[in-house]
């Protein structure tokens, strides 16, 4: 168990610092983080939430927005639940490993659930999380425990055509066997049915462009 914790502590600690939260940023259980967008000088804005997770289907942009939102609003730290999967991968045995979907493992969802609560806990920024979660079972034990503890969640989904997000994922050179492609119809109908959150359409727009709607969305001016 140390190792598998010494382990997780350097996943995490790739991706950027924690920094302990001073109890004065936390008003009524809701911490309140004031963020200026490093391209416009001119205003500054307040992000009412800890976490903010992006959804969509599998090509649909959601690292490469994770990641302009990043440049935009400081502090922030993105958070990758599938280093989690690989993790996990990598300390099983051979038999067990790269067996489809590590979604399906029970701890990969318990281990994300308390991962992000832990950084909630801990830092002063916001936390950006980029992943498809398509599976309603699994999108409540992650984000509905967290919301059941307290964390502040904006949750958006990037919508966008079938043949957009084929054209995105041809474009990264898979193949149309591939599994992310086998996998967009399914995605498309659960954020039709069983996680409908608030849509971000992304067909015509560029990378920046959805993450500056997403920012303005999520913000309120001071």
């Amino acid at each position: 168990m140390v190792t598998m914790l010494v382990e997780l502590n350097n996943i995490i600690a790739s991706n950027g610092q924690l920094s302990r939260v001073p109890s004065h940023d936390t008003i009524h259980g809701k911490r309140i983080v004031d963020t200026l967008s490093r391209q416009s000088t001119s205003y500054m804005k307040r992000f009412e939430f800890m976490v903010l997770w992006i959804n969509g289907a599998f090509g649909s942009g959601k690292s490469s927005v994770a990641e302009a939102i990043s440049k935009k609003v400081s502090p922030s730290f993105i958070y990758d639940p599938e280093q989690v999967g690989y993790f996990l991968w990598h300390v099983s045995p051979d038999e067990m490993k790269r067996k489809g979907n590590f979604q399906h493992i029970d701890l990969w969802r318990e281990f994300n659930y308390k991962i992000l609560k832990y950084i909630n806990e801990n830092y002063t920024g916001i936390i950006l999380v980029p992943m498809t979660i398509y599976i309603k079972q699994y999108y409540d034990e992650i984000v509905g425990k967290l919301t059941n503890d307290g964390v502040i969640i904006k949750h958006y989904i990037l919508a966008a055509s079938k043949q957009t997000i084929i054209d995105r994922l041809t474009q990264r050179g898979l193949a149309a066997d591939n599994w992310a492609v086998q996998h967009i119809d399914v995605c498309l109908t659960a954020f039709e049915t069983d996680i409908s959150k608030e849509k971000i359409f992304t067909d015509g727009k560029s990378i920046d462009e959805i993450a500056s709607e997403i920012i303005e969305l999520s913000t309120s001016a001071m």
